[in-house]
C-alpha cells in the first residue's frame, strides 16, 4: 500500500522538510497502482485500518469511491474520509491523482500523528524533484488570476530545502509536461514574472495567505524572483531533451 499511494502537497512538505504541520489538513495523494474506484477504495481502507493508537479512527464512506473526474492534468478522485475522535466526527478531504508517473526513487519518511507527536507511521512521499516538476506544470497552465499562493509557497520551500536534484530537474519537468500533453513554455510563465510579483491583487492575496497560514515567507517579489532564477534554466534545458528519457531509479 505504501508504494501505491504517495503523499503530495502540504503533507508531503511536512514530512520531507520537517516543517510545522500545515494549517490546512486536506490530503493530496498520487496513486501509482490503483486505476479503478474499486482498487482505490481497497487502498484507502488499508490506510484507514492502520492504527496509530492516537485515538483517531478513519473510515471510508459507505459509498466507497466515485468515478474519477477528468481535469486538465488527468483523472482525480475526491473522497471525504470520516475521522472519529471520541464522540466527534471530523471530515478529511482526500484528493487522489491517478495519472501521474514517477521516475525518481520515492521518498521514504515518517509521518507523525497530528494528535500525538510521539506516534508516527512510515509513509512514502512524492520525491522532491518530481514534486517541483508537477508544481511548475500547474504554474505554467495558470494565469495571474488563477495561480494560488500556496502553490508558490510550496515551490519556494522545495527549491530551498536542499533536496531537489538540479541535474535531474529538466528531465522531470519534460516528463511531467509530456505526460499531460502540456507544451513546455517558450517564455517565462506569468506566475514567475515581474508582472505577477508586482500585481496589486496578487501581492494582497500573498499577504493574506502569509498571515492566515502563519508561515515565515518573504515578500512575493522575493519568492517569485528566486523561483524564476532557479527554475527557468531548467525549463530551457527541458525543452532540449527527450521527455521520455528516464532520470531516476525506481
Amino acid at each position: 500500500m505504501r508504494e501505491r499511494l504517495l503523499l503530495f502537497g502540504d503533507l508531503m512538505l511536512h514530512t520531507l522538510l520537517g516543517s510545522d504541520p500545515p494549517f490546512e489538513w486536506d490530503a493530496e495523494l498520487l496513486a501509482l497502482g490503483p486505476t479503478t474506484p474499486e482498487e482505490l477504495a481497497r487502498c484507502l481502507r488499508e490506510v484507514c485500518d492502520v492504527d496509530l493508537e492516537d485515538g483517531l479512527d478513519l473510515e471510508l464512506p459507505v459509498g466507497g469511491v466515485a468515478e474519477p473526474a477528468v481535469t486538465s492534468f488527468g483523472r482525480q478522485v475526491t473522497v471525504t474520509l470520516v475521522g472519529a475522535l471520541g464522540a466527534m466526527r471530523l471530515p478529511l478531504k482526500v484528493v487522489v491523482r491517478l495519472d501521474e508517473q514517477i521516475y525518481e526513487k520515492r521518498s521514504d519518511c515518517s509521518l507523525s500523528s497530528a494528535l500525538k507527536k510521539s506516534v508516527a507511521s512510515r509513509v512514502t512521499a512524492c520525491p522532491p524533484t518530481t514534486a517541483v516538476a508537477l508544481l511548475l506544470r500547474s504554474i505554467a497552465k495558470s494565469g495571474i488570476a488563477t495561480t494560488r499562493p500556496k502553490v508558490l509557497w510550496n515551490l519556494y520551500s522545495l527549491i530551498n530545502c536542499g533536496k531537489v536534484e538540479a541535474s535531474f530537474a529538466p528531465a522531470a519537468i519534460a516528463a511531467a509536461f509530456a505526460e499531460s500533453g502540456t507544451p513546455l513554455p517558450r517564455t517565462l510563465p506569468l506566475a514567475l514574472s515581474e508582472e505577477f510579483a508586482t500585481h496589486d491583487s496578487r501581492r494582497q492575496m500573498w499577504e493574506a495567505y502569509r498571515n492566515r497560514a502563519r508561515i515565515p515567507a518573504p515578500d512575493l517579489a522575493e519568492v517569485v524572483g528566486q523561483a524564476q532564477r532557479t527554475v527557468w534554466p531548467w525549463f530551457v534545458q527541458a525543452g532540449s531533451r527527450s521527455a521520455s528519457q528516464p532520470f531516476g531509479g525506481e
